[in-house]
């Protein structure tokens, strides 16, 4: 906790941010403030309960900036990036886009806003026909209506809740031989809820069974009466848990406590680095997936970059979430490039239609990307990763399909 303390601190004193107040609505500027500038929004928590989740992705989409600007920009233009802060609320996510759009000029937004704020702001693009890309956001309706139908200016980079919590199921069943299992959840989270449907499916689809399942409210600290119920039933292998770090600290020790041992799998989420902090040692030989293997040689650089900047490793608290707006940013230079190389106007219905026509197989950050153009979801490899020894090993790799 001590290093999260550290990070506020930093960039708390480096950066000014933007509130998101009343607004007038005004005809959406044709592209960026002026003919030699690009400019581009970022949504996030950057106050709040979540906002570790927003200074990480700040100091990291500044990092992206910076280094495209140094490159000569993009399309010959350089990227202006303008901050809003929604606190994780829905309506002030509304608020900030249209800010972004209507008051700042911005051609396309990049955004780690909550899955409330990402559906709600998807009125607001449509409207002005300004483009968005999510890279950490599981829940399906952010690209997708309740109807099944895609929403035209929103994309995603990472893999959705459907494609890695199904992966996982499958693999327990699959890969590690698991014939029954429990899941525990967090009742109050639409992440809770998609680990239940989709392990559910994906491991029952490989001849598995959830057998029990116990929840939980956010913001609970005793466990103990749940896992009491799951360990009074014990007919099954392994626990499935969605739980955030500080939670599954608890939920771990609570579990050690009462003597309840089994077979842990879990969530994208627990790739973070801080998570030792609060589960020691108790969760070796577990098994998750994740979009990024943060410990990879590749990142290295990146890594240190960070951490000289911000004097902390980008993989705390936050997992992955530095690593995958890097993707944003690679994916939008190149659909802006792809307008410009065709002689259009660089607005935001083109930027659009370009990362809907050009973003297949492209060279990004983490990983060889391509965004389905009728589903506006991510085709990527995934890891399977175990904890070793208080560290995340790589032990098997899946090519997500669309979904």
């Amino acid at each position: 906790m001590k290093k999260l303390v550290a990070l506020l601190l930093v960039l708390a004193v480096t950066f000014s941010f933007i509130a998101c107040g009343e607004q007038t609505e005004t005809e959406a500027p044709s592209g960026g403030t002026n003919g030699d500038e690009i400019v581009v929004g970022f949504i996030g928590s950057m106050t709040g309960d979540d906002e570790i989740y927003g200074y990480v992705s700040w100091g990291a989409i500044t990092m992206a900036v910076d280094r495209i600007n140094e490159a000569g920009g993009v399309a010959g233009r350089q990227v202006v990036l303008k901050q809003y802060d929604d606190r994780a609320d829905g309506v002030e996510a509304v608020n900030c886009a249209r800010k972004a759009i209507l008051n700042d000029g911005c051609v396309a937004i990049i955004t780690s806003s909550s899955s409330a704020g990402l559906i709600s702001i998807n009125s607001v693009l449509e409207e002005y026909k300004v483009p968005c890309i999510a890279y950490a956001i599981g829940s399906e309706l952010v690209t997708q209506t309740e109807e099944g139908e895609t929403r035209p200016y929103m994309f995603r980079v990472n893999t959705t809740a459907s494609q890695c919590t199904t992966v996982i199921g499958q693999y327990a069943a699959e890969v590690m031989g698991l014939k029954t299992a429990a899941i525990f959840y967090d009742i109050t989270r639409t992440d809770g809820a998609d680990g239940v449907e989709y392990f559910t499916k994906g491991f029952e689809e490989k001849g598995g069974s959830v057998v029990q399942v116990e929840a939980y409210k956010s913001g609970d600290v005793d466990f103990h009466a749940q896992l009491s119920a799951l360990k009074a039933n014990g007919g099954f292998e392994a626990i499935y848990s969605a739980a955030k770090y500080i939670e599954l600290g608890m939920v771990i020790n609570q579990m050690k406590e009462i003597g309840l041992e089994t077979q842990m799998i879990g969530d994208r989420s627990w790739m973070m680095l801080d998570l030792f902090e609060v589960v020691g040692d108790n969760l070796e030989g577990a098994v998750f997936p994740s979009d990024i293997d943060f410990n990879d040689e590749k990142y290295a650089d990146f890594n240190n970059e960070f951490q000289e900047l911000w004097d902390v490793h980008p993989g705390v608290a936050v997992g992955t979430d530095a690593y995958c707006i890097q993707d944003a940013c690679m994916i939008l230079w190149n659909a802006i490039e792809k307008v410009a190389e065709a002689g259009e106007e660089i607005t935001g219905e083109n930027i659009r239609d370009s990362i809907e026509a050009n973003s297949q197989n492209v060279e990004c950050f983490t990983d060889t990307i391509t965004i389905d153009p009728q589903t506006h979801n991510v085709r990527r490899s995934m890891g399977i990763f175990e904890i070793q020894n208080q560290n995340f090993v790589q032990i098997d790799s899946y090519d997500v399909t669309f979904g």
